[in-house]
């Protein structure tokens, strides 16, 4: 797996890559409840997807999982949210929520479909974390949660910036994961837009326990 927005400028950021799903192969997508020999499997998250390798993303976050916090307002707490009366359905639009502590709270970091980059599997539905082809990357494109798979969509890259990440969509790697300003309200849809350096586009990453 792999990781990669900012009110200061990002100097000399070290770029990673996030993907939500693994193939065996490179081909169709491999969903099992058992351990592969390709890497750790995703505990406690049911059906989970194989990681493509044993292989780290150099100066990338380990496999596991985590809160993922935005920092336009850090001292509010606001994460990276499954939105649970949804969490099971593919399209279920990702919010930010005070927090952490909820299942839909917690993602579990996995290789990608692609090289460098990391796949985001979420505890509340086992669903991966997914660019939403139907926006074509466009700004204001929603991103949801969908049946893991191996589509780059589901491919993230992280950049980091100090302690935070920019998490970038590996098939648009000019926009950035965005909570939308104020940034401060539960319920804010998490979108795709244009890398800014503005600290709606920053995130934080915690461990969490599994679900």
């Amino acid at each position: 797996m792999s990781n990669r927005a900012e009110v200061f400028q990002f100097l000399g950021c070290a770029t990673l890559v996030i993907c939500l799903v693994s193939c065996a192969g490179g081909t169709s997508p491999i969903l099992s409840t058992q351990p592969s020999q390709g890497g750790p499997a995703a505990p406690g998250a049911g059906t989970f997807v194989k990681p493509r390798s044993n292989a780290m993303v150099s100066n990338g976050p380990a496999y596991g999982w985590y809160y993922i916090q935005n920092w336009a307002q850090p001292f509010d707490y606001y994460y990276l949210d499954g939105n649970r009366p949804c969490s099971h359905d593919n399209g279920c639009k990702v919010q930010l929520w005070q927090g952490p502590g909820a299942d839909v709270q917690r993602w579990y970091l996995t290789s990608g479909n692609t090289p460098n980059t990391y796949g985001l599997l979420n505890g509340g539905g086992s669903l991966c974390l997914d660019g939403n082809l139907q926006g074509q990357g466009g700004n204001g494109t929603l991103v949801q949660l969908w049946a893991c798979n191996a589509r780059q969509i589901q491919d993230w890259t992280f950049e980091s910036s100090y302690d935070l990440y920019i998490i970038h969509p590996a098939l648009y790697p000019n926009d950035c994961l965005d909570g939308r300003l104020p940034g401060d309200e539960n319920g804010l849809k998490v979108q795709l837009w244009t890398c800014n350096g503005n600290a709606i586009q920053l995130w934080a990453l915690s461990s969490a326990p599994a679900p």
